[in-house]
């Protein structure tokens, strides 16, 4: 193990998870102080994302978009600031870590975990009542985690980010379940998940003890929390160059040059919208910022002129700026025309090689798939020429679900066709369109 790597950063984080507790209850204060911190710097996305933002700004916080601000794809230096200034005014003493090893961070699209007013509570409760089981675990203790936890869970937009805020909390005792974590643990640790990707609160807490019975073993590879998360960034993934990052490597996507993945050497290519300027847009930078921001609120955009005035281009370019570096893998491109189905886009029937008809997901369903099992990364889908085709009979009940707010599993429908046992379908926060 490195220097850099020993996990300092923990003492931190449990430190600034206590004194945060503090303001549980108050937390005028806390919601300016964080958002001075974060706009001073020039991170205004806690005033725009979200439905649960108001016309004057961010209104409240949980504790795990707090904690968020630091731990999220952001330089090393800003991550560093950031934590010192709301440390010190939490009156955090232990000093801010020189390195964030082994800490999965927030996708800066979905940094804020709450989309709901109406989740902040549930996600305080379950920030103390995590707390309260690290320190002292007993039947008490752990009844009041699952059922915390379980409704937390149920919070819109938290999603797997919850595993990852307890992490943060308390690292010794709460594994963070990010896609890179879930398929190590899968992969290389060979230990089951629950069948489900988003466990209940009893099924993360088996886990968790499967994997501490796992860690006294000598011959296991990892043997702390710390170490599996550090481990999940630094496995090589052939083929998906956002998992062949380290944590670290992963927040410096803003304001620094190219970097090159985890033991690959293949370079990393960050985008703004300096770059789609660089590349002859005609736009004004405040007009592409205003466009950004509305495709980051909205979660959709429709982009209108006449031919040959670079519709497409332009979609394709502030797909890489919401994705922050250009990642072909993550944008999926389809044109619309008259003869477009439901049964092409989102799911239809399929004579197989035996004469019979099966069930096959079209391929906006298919972006919605991978984008659920992966909701660290930001997924875009650029639809061509959407006038040509019609989109009630091509969308279907995705028509509904497109809109910004019915964005979980809480607004899920069920599809015209649909499998057995009648899955019901939501559109991840992480798809754009």
């Amino acid at each position: 193990m490195t220097p850099s790597q020993d996990f300092g950063w923990t003492r931190f984080y449990v430190e600034f998870a206590n004194r945060l507790l503090d303001h549980k209850d108050d937390r005028t204060r806390l919601v300016a102080k964080v958002r001075d911190v974060c706009n001073n710097l020039g991170f205004d996305y806690l005033d725009s994302s979200g439905p649960a933002v108001g016309t004057t700004g961010l209104q409240d916080i949980c504790p795990f978009t707090t904690m968020g601000t630091f731990s999220r794809g952001v330089t090393t230096a800003n991550r560093k600031t950031i934590a010192a200034q709301i440390g010190q005014f939490l009156g955090v003493i232990e000093p801010v870590p020189d390195s964030f090893d082994g800490i999965p961070t927030l996708n800066n699209q979905t940094s804020v975990v709450f989309w709901d007013l109406n989740g902040i509570d549930p996600l305080w409760q379950i920030f103390g009542d995590a707390v309260r089981l690290a320190d002292i675990e007993d039947e008490g203790t752990r009844h009041s985690f699952v059922d915390s936890y379980d409704k937390a869970s149920q919070v819109k937009g938290v999603g797997i980010n919850l595993t990852m805020g307890l992490f943060w909390i308390r690292p010794q005792r709460f594994v963070s379940l990010d896609s890179n974590s879930r398929k190590y643990i899968v992969s290389s640790l060979e230990v089951k998940l629950p069948d489900q990707v988003r466990p209940t609160g009893h099924e993360y807490l088996e886990l968790g003890d499967v994997l501490k019975k796992r860690f006294t073993d000598e011959a296991f590879p990892v043997h702390s929390f710390q170490e599996l998360s550090l481990a999940a960034y630094e496995q090589p993934s052939p083929g998906n160059r956002a998992e062949q990052q380290s944590p670290t490597a992963q927040g410096e996507t803003e304001e620094s040059g190219p970097e090159t993945t985890e033991g690959t050497g293949t370079p990393i290519e960050p985008y703004t919208l300096d770059d789609i300027l660089d590349e002859g847009c005609f736009l004004e930078k405040t007009k592409l910022e205003t466009i950004l921001s509305r495709l980051k609120t909205k979660q959709n955009l429709i982009l209108q002129g006449p031919p040959g005035t670079g519709k497409t281009w332009l979609a394709k370019r502030l797909a890489y700026a919401l994705i922050g570096e250009k990642d072909e893998k993550r944008i999926s491109r389809l044109q619309f025309h008259p003869t477009l189905s439901y049964e092409d886009f989102i799911r239809g029937y399929r004579p197989d090689g035996e004469g019979k008809l099966v069930l096959v997901d079209g391929q906006f369903l298919e972006v919605i798939k991978v984008a659920e099992s992966d909701e660290t990364n930001v997924y875009v889908m650029v639809i061509e020429d959407i006038n040509r085709g019609n989109p009630a009979q091509i969308f279907g009940e995705m028509l509904t679900l497109l809109e910004a707010d019915k964005r979980n599993p809480d607004e899920g429908l069920r599809l015209a066709h649909s499998e057995i046992g009648g899955e019901e379908i939501y559109i991840p926060p992480n798809v754009y369109v």
